[in-house]
């Protein structure tokens, strides 16, 4: 697994000083950054959330299991389709064209909406917990997949 430093993070141009959290020999990846504690679970999303150290099919399958948690919320026929078009994508069942559909675009648009909205206000700590213990589980997963750099 490809190991980050704070030099690497700090690289990055974070809105945070790494030096908050880490000190200046550090050394981790992908799976220590999103189970280190310390760090608020936006800061930890921002630093593993990267094609540098995860595929874009691993991103994709976490945004499409966060969305999922909240379809309960999702009224709209357009929003459903949206999700049900990504999710076809990351498993290679629907192709890219599908994807980039104006209707399909604006409803994965409104479903991504939603989906903060609920994960930021309306069930926070649930949702955060959630999103936080499914993007370990797929780290592991995509480490033995390949899907983690």
């Amino acid at each position: 697994m490809k190991k980050i430093t704070a030099k690497i993070i700090r690289s990055w141009d974070p809105c945070y000083d790494p030096a908050r959290y880490y000190s200046k020999d550090w050394v981790g990846d992908a799976l220590s950054v999103v189970q280190d504690e310390r760090i608020p679970w936006p800061n930890r999303l921002w630093v593993v959330c990267r094609t540098d150290l995860l595929s874009d099919k691993l991103m994709r399958l976490f945004a499409v299991r966060c969305d999922r948690q909240v379809q309960h919320l999702m009224t709209g026929k357009r929003s459903l389709d949206a999700l049900n078009v990504s999710e076809a994508f990351v498993r290679d069942q629907a192709t890219r064209e599908q994807l980039q559909l104006p209707s399909a675009r604006d409803a994965a648009w409104h479903a991504a909406n939603a989906a903060l909205y609920v994960a930021g206000y309306a069930e926070g700590y649930a949702a955060r917990d959630y999103q936080q213990k499914l993007m370990a589980k797929m780290i592991i997963a995509g480490i033995e997949s390949g899907d983690v750099k």
